[in-house]
């Protein structure tokens, strides 16, 4: 049996209060009329041009992915449940933030290139909808016994 071990990150603490503080002053320039502020977080120490490192330390998940290896380890040296859900959630949230900063920062050709990538993944009988989402709710329904077999197509 495990022992607790999880705690929350500080990078992943620091861009939950940066982002309340962003909405705060976006709430506020909405209702004055001026110019809302741009979202950059304050860590960011690496140029916008630099692809590669751009994570680096604002949405830096090193720490929090040791952490998962570590709570996932063996029964004796591992964590709980509750370890692996909120270092999860954590590794996650920072990881979707950092997808959305790298976004709005990119040149409109690495934005198509990234939405053809994306789109024709999912387009795949193995892709994220059947492969991914519907494959999953099946399995889940087999552990729990049911035959989950994917309904007929237009059914």
């Amino acid at each position: 049996m495990g022992t607790p071990q999880a705690k929350i990150d500080p990078v992943f603490q620091n861009r939950l209060t940066e982002l309340t503080d962003n909405a705060n002053q976006q709430a506020q320039s909405a209702l004055t009329g001026s110019i809302r502020p741009w979202q950059v977080p304050s860590k960011l120490t690496t140029s916008l041009l630099d692809i590669p490192n751009l994570h680096t330390p604002a949405f830096d998940r090193s720490n929090l992915n040791a952490s998962y290896v570590q709570v996932t380890g063996d029964t004796t040296t591992g964590g709980v449940v509750a370890d692996c859900m909120a270092l999860k959630m954590q590794i996650d949230y920072n990881a979707v933030e950092e997808r959305a900063f790298r976004l709005r920062h990119a040149t409109a050709c690495r934005c198509r290139a990234i939405a053809f990538g994306r789109r024709n993944g999912h387009g795949q009988v193995a892709g994220i909808f059947q492969g991914g989402v519907q494959q999953t709710v099946a399995d889940m329904l087999r552990s729990g016994g049911l035959k989950a077999t994917p309904a007929a197509a237009g059914a």
